[in-house]
């Protein structure tokens, strides 16, 4: 990959992992392990999500796979759909995994 996947515009690509683009902000993270995600409710029908510390997206808000604070993670929170923090999700996939399932 050498441009950027949302505008066209030449990334900076840091082999093998990562490519960015300072045009339009876009980043992206590659990896050879697939990643699967759950998305936990609670009987009430809230969605679980945690506020990451660390890494990519930190400050802002993930699916966890089982929702318990972490090094990772510093807060954990269940939301109804109606309140979710879109602007602050860490991911673009973890905004659509979320618009898929209400749907």
């Amino acid at each position: 990959m050498r441009f950027c996947l949302r505008c066209a515009a030449e990334a900076q690509v840091t082999f093998p992992r990562s490519a960015r683009c300072e045009r339009y902000g876009y980043r992206a993270i590659f990896s050879r392990e697939p990643v699967v995600a759950a998305i936990p409710r609670d009987e009430d029908g809230r969605i679980w999500l945690l506020r990451r510390t660390l890494h990519e997206g930190a400050g802002r808000w993930i699916v966890p796979d089982t929702p318990h604070e972490t090094a990772e993670a510093s807060e954990v929170r269940a939301f109804a759909p109606a309140d979710l923090p879109w602007d602050e999700m860490a991911f673009w996939s973890t905004k659509q995994a979320l618009r898929d399932a209400l749907a």
